[in-house]
């Protein structure tokens, strides 16, 4: 006697075959960067009861998504706080018991502003007599407004009242042509398409000086592998950088 085993199968839900219509409409804010509206349908075609929808959306140039669990009855939501001149992706998928359908995916872009903030961390990294080294790094992603295009230095000798001005589309720079021993005033600004931000806060910087003002340089002793020298300087005399 032959006995043939019927295995049943258990019910197996399955996800939407569709994905939801979605659309979406952005305004500009004043301060606290850009509004959008999404507005969705439900999926045309599918299976199982609709549970409710899944909105996700990021910065393009960001890797974590920001997740948004949404009920069936809800049709639109509004997203606050985007940033300005910034491409977003916007995700939407409708849930059912079986889990996430498939999504329905759009790039968005915000109208670009002048930067909000300015660069920071401005600081000097070498010096000559007549050249003084600079680095900075961009103003904060969110106050950047859009993509930075060119950086300008300002620069004045502390006892003057003349600005000079460097442009330049990296975060580095050398200032050249300055006079020796004289102390500068430096400030770094931003720019988008739309002009440019705030100053940032001032450094100064001394350049050296064209003579070592040494009195009494002498040997004192003299090694195998080494000469002990020594000198004296002037009781008023100030330098940024040691002495090589």
């Amino acid at each position: 006697m032959e006995l043939v085993a019927k295995l049943k199968s258990s019910p197996r839900l399955e996800q939407f075959q569709d994905k939801p219509n979605m659309m979406i409409s952005t305004t500009s804010g004043t301060t606290s960067g850009n509004t959008a509206l999404i507005q969705w349908q439900p999926p045309k075609e599918m299976v199982g009861e609709l549970m409710g929808f899944q909105l996700q959306y990021k910065r393009t140039d960001e890797e974590t998504y920001t997740s948004r669990e949404l009920k069936k009855t809800e049709e639109h939501y509004t997203v606050t706080g985007l940033h300005k001149g910034a491409t977003y992706v916007f995700r939407l998928s409708a849930r059912n018991r079986a889990g996430i359908g498939e999504a329905y995916v759009k790039e968005i872009g915000t109208a670009e502003d002048v930067p909000s903030g300015f660069p920071f961390n401005l600081q000097v990294t070498g010096l000559t007599q007549s050249s003084t080294q600079l680095t900075w790094e961009p103003p904060l992603v969110a106050e950047r407004n859009g993509k930075i295009v060119h950086y300008l230095v300002v620069y004045r000798d502390i006892n003057s009242q003349q600005n000079s001005t460097n442009r330049t589309s990296d975060t580095h720079m050398t200032i050249h042509g300055l006079n020796p021993d004289t102390t500068y005033d430096i400030r770094v600004q931003a720019f988008t398409s739309k002009g440019g931000g705030p100053l940032s806060p001032s450094i100064q910087s001394r350049t050296m000086s064209i003579d070592l003002p040494t009195l009494n340089f002498g040997v004192k002793a003299v090694m195998k592998t080494s000469v002990l020298l020594t000198w004296d300087l002037p009781a008023n005399y100030k330098s940024q950088v040691p002495f090589q």
